[in-house]
């Protein structure tokens, strides 16, 4: 929109009340929004704290229910009573026998919490051998089925154990870091047999794996950045579902569980950055659950529904506004609609008339426009029916200057065979000067396929033959194609007759060459007529003094090559041309180039 158009806004007191009235409802409502958006914060934040809470919790029960069902298998177990009734065996094959019996029996108690993910091994002193399952082996290459005490990785943790003098233990990697079984693997221990005042004649070692807790932390999701995990009360890690580096999520760990004590160990505090749950299984104290959801993934989700309240209140906004600028243009537009009415006439478009103007005084002004534009729409459209009609008939003048000087020549040919009394040539020169004139006389602003100009350019060398007693050979090259191209009638003819009369009859000889080609240039959209003798051809300086002569709009003297060169400059205009090539005794080529989209096909039917 034009600057006028903004100036008359700034000067409307229309549209300054309508204004005032937008601002009046759409700020309380812009200050209702932000309130309701604050609000749905706040209570965004109690909602994912609670399901928050309710995953750390859902995890820990989960834990104490896998810890709860490996004691009891541990109370139940029947390696217990095999470890018990067990003796010092008599001889070496009764030993090889009974540990075999100890290995199998460890292979079928592991299949009762195998879905557990943990593995089983037992200790006794009878044999002072440690059997672990086979299945162990195969995930722990570093077991082997039977191995003595002294020999197994687990020695150091059995001896522990057995010094303590305690019945059952949970041993992890926060409690010996020394000892890098634990560095992934978790391990309860019951003494066998389990009785306090008993002495005990073996060790029952469940291995619980860190992959099998991270199972229960696996499939949790709490977004791209949250993360559930499970750790020690020192900070190490035992699952988690966090991508971050060991290292440095035990770092972080470490100062999560600093600030979670500094606040008195609650369910659930909120660090600079993040919210934390946390949750302690009742089964093994040890060990914490704890979740994180960093404020910005939730910040992120409230983002959305703020930025679609906001993007609400400025669509109301905007709309506001675009009504009082649309109201204001209603207003504006009779006189922008005179604006573009003159820039019309400006631009010399006065055919166009606007019939939209309202009924006021500006549409009285429109109206008073619609009638000066039509009124000098009609004045210009004379001027331009006068020149036309000059136009064709400078181009009659030069077709009626070649009539005469056409019969002239045909005559003397009639009257000299009469003369001779030669009624045979006579009969036939004047029915080929009658179809002759016919062709060139009848409607002569009508164009031609170009196979009825070369049939008319036949007759009329014949009756040159006859004439002059002169012997011509007619070539004609031209593409069938290109045969009905419709072309201004007699445009060849005074071509034809300029190389028979200047070109070849001056030489003296007893006959001569005539030629007509015609090629098409599809890069340049052109059609070439090229008409060429063998005669005695133009010097150099006459050829260009012919050419410039050509060129100036005057028609005096050489009417034939003026009249076709102008005839063609006033068809074609700028798209066409003449172009003439002589060299003495070389003869000489005359080549038009007309605008191949201006020059239509055109079907000859023929008559019976």
């Amino acid at each position: 929109m034009q600057t006028p158009f903004w100036m008359f806004l700034k000067k409307s007191f229309y549209v300054r009340t309508v204004m005032i009235m937008l601002l009046v409802c759409i700020v309380p409502l812009f200050l209702l929004a932000l309130l309701s958006i604050q609000s749905s914060k706040s209570i965004l934040e109690a909602e994912v704290n609670k399901v928050n809470y309710q995953v750390v919790s859902q995890v820990g029960e989960r834990m104490d229910s896998a810890f709860s069902r490996i004691k009891q298998f541990s109370y139940q177990n029947s390696l217990l009573s095999l470890v018990d009734r067990m003796e010092v065996a008599q001889t070496q094959f009764d030993d090889i026998e009974q540990k075999r019996r100890i290995a199998d029996a460890v292979d079928a108690e592991t299949t009762v919490i195998e879905d557990l993910g943990v593995f089983l091994s037992l200790y006794t002193d009878i044999t002072g051998d440690i059997f672990t399952s086979t299945r162990s082996t195969q995930n722990l290459t570093k077991f082997q089925n039977i191995t003595p005490l002294a020999q197994s990785p687990f020695r150091g943790i059995v001896e522990n154990f057995m010094e303590q003098g305690l019945a059952n233990s949970y041993l992890d990697k926060s409690q010996n870091h020394a000892n890098p079984l634990l560095n992934g693997n978790t391990f309860y221990l019951r003494k066998v047999p389990y009785n306090s005042y008993d002495e005990a004649r073996g060790v029952l070692v469940i291995t619980i794996p860190d992959l099998a807790m991270r199972k229960l932390v696996s499939h949790i999701d709490l977004g791209p950045q949250g993360s559930v995990s499970i750790i020690t009360d020192s900070g190490e890690m035992i699952a988690t579902s966090n991508s971050m580096d060991k290292t440095e999520f035990e770092e972080r760990t470490q100062a999560l569980l600093t600030r979670w004590e500094s606040q008195g160990k609650p369910d659930q505090f909120t660090d600079h950055a993040s919210m934390i749950s946390m949750y302690r299984p009742t089964t093994f104290g040890n060990w914490l659950v704890m979740s994180e959801i960093p404020i910005a993934q939730i910040t992120a989700k409230t983002l959305v529904m703020e930025t679609r309240v906001k993007l609400l209140l400025f669509m109301m906004l905007g709309l506001g506004v675009v009504s009082v600028i649309g109201l204001g243009y209603y207003l504006y537009r009779p006189l922008q609609t005179v604006k573009r009415h003159i820039a019309h006439i400006k631009h010399g478009h006065l055919e166009t008339s606007f019939p939209t103007y309202p009924n006021n005084e500006i549409g009285e002004l429109g109206g008073f426009l619609n009638n000066m534009t039509h009124q000098l729409h009609t004045v210009i459209e004379e001027l331009r029916t006068t020149e036309e009609m000059k136009r064709r008939s400078e181009i009659r003048a030069l077709q009626s200057q070649i009539n005469p000087h056409f019969l002239y020549n045909c005559l003397n040919t009639v009257s000299a065979y009469a003369l001779m009394n030669d009624t045979v040539h006579f009969k036939e020169l004047m029915n080929r000067l009658f179809a002759l004139l016919r062709y060139s006389m009848e409607n002569y602003e009508q164009t031609v396929a170009l196979r009825k100009e070369i049939a008319y350019l036949g007759d009329y060398l014949y009756m040159m033959e006859l004439r002059y007693g002169y012997k011509l050979a007619w070539q004609v090259s031209v593409d069938e194609s290109l045969l009905d191209i419709s072309i201004p009638k007699l445009l060849l003819q005074p071509l034809v007759e300029n190389a028979l009369f200047h070109g070849i009859l001056p030489q003296g000889r007893e006959q001569g060459k005539l030629t007509l080609m015609s090629r098409e240039d599809p890069v340049r959209q052109t059609v070439q007529l090229i008409i060429s003798d063998d005669g005695e051809g133009i010097s150099a300086d006459k050829l260009e003094q012919l050419r410039m002569y050509l060129n100036r709009p005057d028609i005096d003297e050489n009417i034939g090559l003026k009249n076709v060169a102008e005839r063609v400059r006033l068809l074609y205009g700028s798209e066409a041309s003449m172009d003439i090539q002589s060299e003495p005794g070389q003869g000489t080529q005359i080549t038009l180039i007309l605008p191949l989209h201006r020059i239509h096909h055109k079907k000859e039917v023929s008559s019976t």
